[in-house]
C-alpha cells in the first residue's frame, strides 16, 4: 500500500540521516586530527629550522677554528725551521731546542687531527642541514595536504548537513 511505501521511505530517510550524521562526525574527527597534525608538523618545521641555524653556526665556528689551526701549524712549522739550524749552530743548547721542536711537532700533529675532526663535523652538519631542509619541505607538503583534506571534509560536512535538512523536510 501507499502508506507502507511512505513508511519505508521515512525509514530510509531516517537511516540516511543517521548515516550522514555519522559521516559528519567522522569528517569532524578527521578535521581535528589533521589540524593536530598540522600543528605538529609546524612545530617540527620550527625545530628543524632552529637546528639548521645551529648547525650553520657550528660550521662557521669549526671553519674559523680550522683557519686558526692552519695558522698555528704554519707558525710552529716556521719555529721548527728557525730552531733546527740553531741546533747545529748551538750544539751545547741542543737539549733546550730539541724539546721545543718535539713540542711544536706534537702541536702540529694535534692541530692537524683537530682540522680533520672539524672537517668531518662540518661535513656531518652540512648533511644534517640538507636532511632537515628536506624534512621541512616534506612537512610543509603534508601541512598543505592536510589543509586541503580539512577543506574537503568541511565541504562534505556541509553537503551532508544539507542532505539531512532535505530528508528531514520530506
Amino acid at each position: 500500500s501507499l502508506i507502507d511505501l511512505y513508511a519505508s521511505l521515512i525509514d530510509l530517510y531516517a537511516s540516511l540521516i543517521d548515516l550522514y550524521a555519522s559521516f559528519i562526525d567522522l569528517y569532524a574527527s578527521s578535521i581535528d586530527l589533521y589540524a593536530s597534525l598540522i600543528d605538529l608538523y609546524a612545530s617540527l618545521i620550527d625545530l628543524y629550522a632552529s637546528l639548521i641555524d645551529l648547525y650553520a653556526s657550528l660550521i662557521d665556528l669549526y671553519a674559523s677554528l680550522i683557519d686558526l689551526y692552519v695558522s698555528l701549524i704554519d707558525l710552529y712549522a716556521s719555529l721548527i725551521d728557525l730552531y733546527a739550524p740553531l741546533i747545529d749552530l748551538y750544539a751545547p743548547l741542543i737539549d733546550l731546542y730539541a724539546p721545543l721542536i718535539d713540542l711544536y711537532t706534537s702541536l702540529i700533529d694535534l692541530y692537524t687531527s683537530l682540522i680533520d675532526l672539524y672537517t668531518s663535523l662540518i661535513d656531518l652538519y652540512a648533511s644534517l642541514i640538507d636532511l632537515y631542509a628536506s624534512l621541512i619541505d616534506l612537512y610543509a607538503s603534508l601541512i598543505d595536504l592536510y589543509a586541503s583534506l580539512i577543506d574537503l571534509y568541511a565541504s562534505l560536512i556541509d553537503l551532508y548537513a544539507s542532505l539531512i535538512d532535505l530528508y528531514a523536510s520530506l
